[in-house]
């Protein structure tokens, strides 16, 4: 919080409640951020996103800053190909994130399964199993 009552002003945050070990490190970051930083009380505050341009935040700008921090690039042109039936883009772009819902995600969802594959019988169920190493899925 600011406190612009002693002259000058300075920053007081107020926080609710005590920091967990993996919270410390980014507070003092965010200290050393706002220590030299002064606030102006004559003029208003507004909302700005320093990603885009015009400073308006946009769930596409937002996308591409996640995309672009990630190891591996989004085959968008692969999946969503208007030549291909929704269906398949959908289960595609599942796939891709690692959320179709195969014995090993409704495991991990709280699901008590038992995990086998059942086109083979010898591996546990994942979308890696069934559209790569499964035996019986390769002949298909």
């Amino acid at each position: 919080m600011w406190d612009h009552s002693g002259g000058e002003g300075v920053w007081s945050p107020r926080f609710s409640r005590p920091f967990n070990d993996w919270e410390v490190d980014e507070v003092e970051r965010l200290l050393l951020i706002i220590r030299g930083r002064r606030l102006n009380p004559l003029l208003e505050d507004c909302l700005l996103w320093k990603e885009t341009k015009d400073g308006i935040f946009s769930v596409k700008s937002l996308y591409s800053i996640l995309d672009s921090r990630r190891g591996v690039q989004f085959p968008i042109n692969i999946i969503w190909n208007p030549c291909v039936p929704t269906k398949v883009c959908f289960f595609a772009w599942e796939a891709f994130w690692g959320k179709v819902l195969t014995l090993d995600q409704l495991k991990k969802r709280g699901w008590c399964l038992a995990n086998k594959c059942f086109l083979c019988c010898e591996e546990e169920q994942s979308i890696d199993h069934i559209l790569i190493q499964c035996s019986k899925a390769r002949v298909l």
